[in-house]
């Protein structure tokens, strides 16, 4: 009788903490879903130099009334966003959920952006701070004072294979105090949400270290793990763990400039593959080629082949780019979504690959295994001679 009253007793006990444990679990939910509800913020804003017109916002239009105009919306959380004025010009705001006031003029612009003043918002203060970091950095400044004067050459100058190997080292220093630059103050900084959204261009390059990507990652606020800037670095945390070194490379079916098909797949067991994704309008893409040649001639016969993958979305323009830089290896180019498909509108095998900019590449050996990533220059030619040399 007494083990009957005490299994009686243990299943009310149980079953008590089990109805405590669905009503956590419900309240927890409902905070959650409280805490991602999406929050009002208004802008107002004043354009000297404008009397009327109108400002685009997603999928709104707001009319600018004797300059001034107003801006109501809902955010989650704290998101950059662009006001297209006119149809000509554009602002950006990193906006919060506050009363934000914008002035600017119409005279004083820089590549089409009006240049703002912002007051009310302490994340775009915060914003401006970091961009300014990156912008008037040493690095930067001179890489785009090499590239200029490389620009300024004619094609057939002696100086100009010199010249691209300068401007390759800064744009190597440049990106990698850039990448140091994020990811420091990501580390330094889990609260913000303008490390969050600046990341979300560095995990492709971070992301050859997968645990400085899961460190970073992992490390934001539970405010900023709500964002959706959050949401897309655990996806691309994620996309990063597929094609790291040591992975199979994904294959793909693509069409060569006669319409066929080809796999990468193809190549497996034969050949080392070096992807080279580029376009005809990447200019940093076709005066790399120049050398890339070299290379090909050197190692094709020895067991190399270089497959380019075009992000051309204008396929006239990519075949003429062939012709024109006397392309000898093989050519397939990329796939797009539909325009109508919504976005995100970027091609299919470059977004499946992690690649971040043009020019980018791919090493695989011959069993089809990622072995290197983002080789150019001196580093691409130091791997070629490492793995032929065996």
């Amino acid at each position: 009788m007494a083990d009957s009253q005490n299994l009686s007793t243990m299943k009310i006990k149980i079953g008590y903490y089990l109805l405590v444990l669905m009503v956590f679990n419900a309240c927890q939910k409902m905070k959650n879903e409280q805490d991602d509800e999406e929050t009002s913020f208004k802008l107002y804003g004043r354009i000297e130099g404008i009397d009327s017109g109108k400002l685009n916002f997603k999928d709104s239009v707001y009319p600018i009334k004797n300059g001034a105009f107003e801006i109501e919306g809902k955010l989650s959380s704290p998101e950059l966003i662009y006001l297209n004025v006119n149809d000509s010009l554009f602002m950006e705001v990193f906006a919060s959920p506050d009363e934000i006031t914008i002035t600017a003029d119409v005279h004083e612009t820089e590549r089409n952006h009006l240049l703002t003043t912002i007051d009310g918002s302490s994340v775009h203060e915060e914003y401006v701070e970091f961009k300014k970091g990156l912008t008037e950095s040493p690095q930067l400044q001179y890489l785009e004072k090499v590239y200029a004067r490389m620009q300024k050459l004619p094609k057939d100058s002696p100086e100009l294979a010199d010249m691209e190997n300068v401007v390759n080292e800064a744009r190597d220093a440049a990106a990698a105090f850039r990448n140091t630059y994020v990811k420091n103050y990501a580390l330094s900084h889990p609260e913000s949400y303008v490390a969050a959204y600046y990341m979300k261009f560095q995990t492709e390059i971070i992301g050859e270290n997968i645990k400085d990507l899961e460190l970073i990652v992992n490390g934001f606020s539970k405010e900023v793990k709500r964002s959706s800037y959050h949401k897309d670095l655990v996806k691309s945390l994620n996309l990063q763990k597929k094609v790291a070194v040591g992975k199979p490379a994904p294959d793909f079916t693509l069409k060569t400039p006669d319409g066929s098909d080809f796999s990468l797949s193809d190549l497996e067991g034969e050949k080392y593959v070096l992807i080279d994704f580029w376009a005809s309008w990447c200019v940093p893409c076709r005066e790399s080629f120049p050398h890339m040649k070299e290379l090909y001639d050197t190692y094709k016969h020895a067991g190399l082949e270089i497959l380019g993958v075009s992000n051309d979305s204008k396929h006239d323009a990519w075949k003429k780019a062939i012709v024109d830089d006397g392309l000898p290896w093989l050519q397939v180019v990329d796939e797009f979504p539909p325009r109508d498909a919504g976005p995100p509108y970027t091609a299919r095998v470059i977004t499946e690959y992690a690649a971040p900019y043009l020019p980018y590449s791919i090493l695989i050996d011959k069993q089809g295994l990622i072995i290197a990533r983002n080789l150019h220059g001196e580093k691409l030619d130091q791997k070629l001679e490492e793995l032929f040399a065996e």
